[in-house]
């Protein structure tokens, strides 16, 4: 079974700080990461929104 999410986080750093947990629980043997990336639009309020 495949399944993808997105999590929103109030900065930058909330984002890098849960990937780096995510994969320390994949090396503990305790959680399966696929694939992993982080996007951020620093200083743009809103994320990434065009308009």
């Amino acid at each position: 079974m495949a399944t993808l999410t997105a999590w929103k986080f109030s900065t930058p750093d909330g984002a890098v700080q849960v990937q780096e947990a995510l994969l320390f629980l994949q090396e503990q043997g305790l959680a399966q990461v696929h694939d992993a990336a982080v996007a951020t639009w620093p200083g743009v309020r809103g994320g990434g929104r065009g308009g």
